[in-house]
């Protein structure tokens, strides 16, 4: 899965973060984005996180949630999310196959956050 920082907003950063390309993340999911990004560096189970939606366009407001996609080495291993730190709701998607119209539709408007 491939970024394309050119059709991208670039935000102003509201939150201290070692996430690279965190201005490309709405101010509004910033500090949720981090928070996830913190916990998926320390699972080694966790191959690629991204993120699409309104998170990474200015389309977000007050009720979005943060588009999560995330690929794991063990699909049955379960994920833990940071809930105590998360700010907003998380929509969750992983381990698509990547020839699903989904998977298209993410991977061509995804900021991907690392990919192992």
């Amino acid at each position: 899965m491939k970024t394309d920082y050119e059709s991208m907003w670039d935000f102003d950063v509201v939150v201290p973060s070692d996430m690279p390309d965190i201005n490309r993340v709405h101010p509004m999911v910033q500090s949720s984005a981090d928070a996830l990004y913190r916990a998926f560096k320390k699972d080694e189970n966790i191959r690629l996180f991204a993120i699409f939606g309104s998170g990474v366009d200015i389309a977000c407001s007050l009720r979005s949630d943060l588009d999560v996609y995330i690929e794991t080495a063990d699909t049955d291993k379960r994920v833990e999310l940071p809930y105590d730190e998360l700010k907003v709701e998380i929509d969750l998607l992983r381990d698509l196959r990547h020839d699903s119209v989904l998977y298209e539709r993410i991977a061509s408007t995804a900021l991907v956050v690392f990919e192992r």
